[in-house]
């Protein structure tokens, strides 16, 4: 008898043993990963969900669950750069999946590329003819009095099934819009409202378009009533603070901001508003705090990375000022801001010549650089060499 109850529990024991190894195994642990990853960016807690989904690619780097969610969580927390590149990488593992191609338009739309903006409304479309937000970008990406006429008729043959939803009329609004037909785009945009009373999208383009209209008051409101729906840390409130800069309103802009980094911390936009508005105030100890902030979260931020180098030189700190520009111009070579600040950076330690080589790079990626050509210039003023300075001066002026 106890022979046989230890004979139970040693089978026990290879038991527990058997599972914990099963728990320790690469697939237990990437499923336990993605799961949290999921419930993470269900709550919306994006960056506790970016950190799962990178364990999960530790484990198995074409995760395609991992890479797509990843993609998106980096698009809400507004770190566009990143979102674009595991976002096209889903599109390779899931060529078919239409959010990662609305997303990756969206992102085209947003960097003015509206020809591959296009190309992915229209590859949705091609399989679902009758998608919302496929419609919608395209309505934003479209141009030519023809495209835009071939919008709206085929919004119109989908009336029926949708114009019970914002979406719709924001599409039709913003085709009225290219067509110049400012009444019909404020019924539409009025009839997105009216749909759906709790729509972000809706009260944030009324409110663009009462700013388009000059009508700052009706504007307010609207944009007001879309921050108020959203999310604290969120393009719409960061979209009224922009409202209220524009506006000179510099100190509600700052509170509304400060609201947002107190209570949703890892909006890392919001951080950079403050430093930005910190910076051109001239309190760069201010502006130097809040990029820390973003800096800490996300070391590779394009974004708080060029205006720290900018701060640095503000500070005549130029040795600093020129680690930030030249660390970004690794990642993008052809970001022809950065290589105008180099500019001013080698300007401010004397050496003209590299400057003047900084400025033409510049102005070879970006030809209507205006800064970068009155630098250049200026430069060659300096320098005695009048005649570049007058050919470059008279083909901006023309």
């Amino acid at each position: 008898m106890a022979r046989g109850a230890r004979g139970w529990a040693l089978l026990l024991v290879v038991g527990l043993l058997l599972a914990a190894g099963c728990a320790r195994s690469p697939e237990a642990k990437k499923a336990r990963h993605l799961e949290r990853g999921d419930r993470y960016f269900s709550r919306q807690q994006y960056r506790e969900a970016v950190i799962e989904y990178r364990n999960v690619l530790q484990l198995d780097g074409k995760n395609a669950q991992a890479v797509r969610q990843l993609g998106l969580a980096h698009y809400q927390l507004g770190e566009l750069g990143h979102a674009l590149r595991y976002l096209l990488k889903a599109q390779e593992l899931e060529p078919d999946n239409a959010a990662v191609r609305l997303k990756l338009g969206t992102m085209y739309l947003l960097g003015r590329q509206p020809e591959k903006a296009r190309e992915q409304a229209g590859s949705v479309l091609e399989k679902d003819p009758k998608n919302l937000e496929a419609l919608g970008l395209l309505a934003g990406a479209v141009s030519t009095p023809h495209d835009i006429d071939a919008a709206v008729r085929r919004l119109e043959e989908a009336r029926a099934d949708l114009g019970g939803k914002a979406k719709f009329h924001l599409a039709l609004g913003t085709l009225y819009l290219r067509q110049r037909n400012l009444a019909g785009a404020e019924r539409a945009l009025g009839e997105a409202v009216a749909a759906e009373p709790t729509s972000v999208e809706a009260h944030a383009a009324l409110g663009n378009f009462y700013l388009l209209r000059r009508d700052v008051a009706q504007a307010e409101r609207e944009l007001k009533a879309a921050a108020d729906l959203a999310p604290v840390g969120s393009p719409a409130r960061l979209h009224l603070a922009d409202f209220y800069l524009r506006t000179r309103k510099p100190e509600e802009a700052k509170r509304l901001l400060t609201e947002m980094t107190e209570k949703a911390p890892d909006y890392l936009p919001a951080w950079g508003r403050l430093a930005d508005i910190a910076f051109t105030e001239g309190k760069y100890e201010e502006s130097l705090r809040a990029l820390q902030v973003i800096l800490k979260k996300n070391p590779s931020n394009l974004e708080g990375q060029f205006l720290r180098g900018r701060v640095y030189l503000a500070q005549r700190k130029t040795t600093e000022a020129t680690q930030d520009f030249q660390s970004l111009l690794k990642a993008e070579p052809r970001f022809a801001p950065a290589h105008y600040q180099l500019a001013l950076a080698d300007a401010q330690s004397g050496n003209l010549q590299q400057a003047r080589g900084r400025l033409k790079e510049a102005i070879t990626i970006a030809p209507t650089f205006t800064e970068a050509i009155l630098g250049l210039a200026e430069l060659n003023i300096q320098a005695g060499a009048l005649q570049p300075a007058i050919d470059a001066l008279e083909k901006l002026i023309a």
